[in-house]
């Protein structure tokens, strides 16, 4: 949970990164979010209850996801987001 709760509008996670821990922004205020293509996957809850969440760029391949809930409780985000972070293979709720 390295990040959760944080009071930032916009994260760019930088490339070379593999692996977005369980829970790591929970809560925080992020509303647009770049996740790079070295991303392989992303742990439980990391982006649960982000409420302010609008944008995400994801990469355009597959990403294994802990489970449902990474996204879960992201209620503002925006259709075209959906569509991409389901394109990776995630198949939670927001």
């Amino acid at each position: 949970m390295c990040f959760a709760g944080i009071n930032v509008s916009s994260v760019a996670l930088w490339e070379g990164l593999e692996t977005i821990e369980s829970g790591a922004f929970t809560k925080s205020k992020i509303e647009t979010l770049e996740i790079p293509n070295s991303v392989k996957s992303i742990g439980t809850g990391a982006f649960k209850n982000c409420e302010n969440l609008t944008t995400v760029t994801m990469p355009s391949h597959k990403i294994r996801y802990d489970d449902d809930s990474v996204f879960e409780g992201c209620k503002k985000l925006s259709l075209k987001s959906k569509k991409m972070i389901r394109d990776t293979g995630y198949a939670g709720g927001f």
